[in-house]
């Protein structure tokens, strides 16, 4: 199975899916206009994934800089999938969480989605 890479653009964040090592990133700004068209693309890839492979690691990378609801909406969604899937294949299953020392809105957003998803977190301060 291929990679899915997605470049960055003004609105949508560079996306980089691993199908060898299981490491996801996912880095920049997500405030696409049609969130779901660009979404989307990443849920199917990753339900085919599961369904031909399994993995006893799981990383996701999350850095950005800013998102809007309905992005955040997708992300919850993204890292439910991954975790359930963890879950179901007894993997480790970790997101990285990563936020400027500035922005304590994304700090405390990754917060939030740490204990609706039930995910384990890291938080990674940058400059």
């Amino acid at each position: 199975m291929e990679n899915l890479i997605l470049k960055e653009t003004d609105t949508t964040p560079y996306v980089c899916l691993n199908a060898k090592t299981f490491v996801f990133e996912i880095k920049g700004e997500s405030r696409p206009e049609y969130v779901l068209k660009f979404y989307t693309p990443l849920f199917d890839w990753l339900k085919e994934l599961f369904n031909k492979n399994n993995s006893n690691s799981i990383e996701l990378k999350i850095e950005l800089e800013y998102f809007n609801s309905s992005s955040a909406k997708c992300l919850f969604d993204l890292i439910s999938l991954i975790n359930t899937y963890s879950i179901e294949n007894n993997s480790k299953f970790t997101v990285i969480w990563s936020y400027s020392e500035f922005s304590d809105d994304i700090l405390e957003s990754g917060k939030e989605l740490e204990k609706l998803t039930k995910a384990n977190f890291t938080f990674n301060k940058v400059n």
